[in-house]
């Protein structure tokens, strides 16, 4: 099977991070990815706005109506092993404007912009807080592709401030 250039990438990248870094990873790509690839996403090679970073799984779905969903699980790049999901629909013709965008967050009205899911530092057992930071993504990822099919945001989906395509096109 052939893996695709930005996945060996990714890979590669956690590789050379610390143990809780891959541990993390490993977990992420094996639990948290086939969700999305399941709902028609795969490995992005590039995206909207260039080549896609070393630390961050990018995927995408072409729509039928021209428009492309696509989801960034971004880590950290240098120390904490912890991770940020954000969700975009970007609109033809060229693919680099957006008419949603969210990231994951614990609540709505928690006034972050997105959240770091991981272990905190506080927390002793490391794998244990890794294995809960997983299985709550797990849970909320239907949240964030309801949201991407149309649905109204959900109670973990925080919404990116934004000028809307509809409020730039009423220019």
């Amino acid at each position: 099977m052939d893996v695709p250039k930005q996945e060996k990438s990714f890979l590669n990248w956690l590789a050379r991070g610390s143990e809780a870094k891959r541990r993390l990873g490993d977990k992420v790509i094996a639990s948290i990815v086939p969700i999305f690839e399941q709902a028609g996403f795969s490995w992005a090679a590039s995206c909207f706005y260039g080549r896609p970073h070393i630390n961050e799984i990018p995927m995408e779905r072409q729509n039928a109506d021209g428009t492309v969903d696509f989801i960034s699980i971004s880590f950290n790049k240098y120390r904490k092993p912890q991770f940020d999901v954000q969700a975009l629909r970007l609109v033809p013709p060229d693919h680099r404007r957006w008419s949603k965008n969210a990231h994951l967050v614990w609540k709505q009205d928690d006034d972050v912009r997105y959240k770091r899911w991981g272990p905190k530092w506080w927390q002793w057992e490391r794998t244990k807080a890794e294995d809960k930071a997983v299985e709550m993504i797990r849970h909320l990822v239907p949240q964030l592709l309801d949201y991407l099919s149309g649905a109204p945001p959900g109670p973990n989906i925080r919404i990116w401030p934004e000028k809307s395509v509809a409020e730039e096109t009423a220019r």
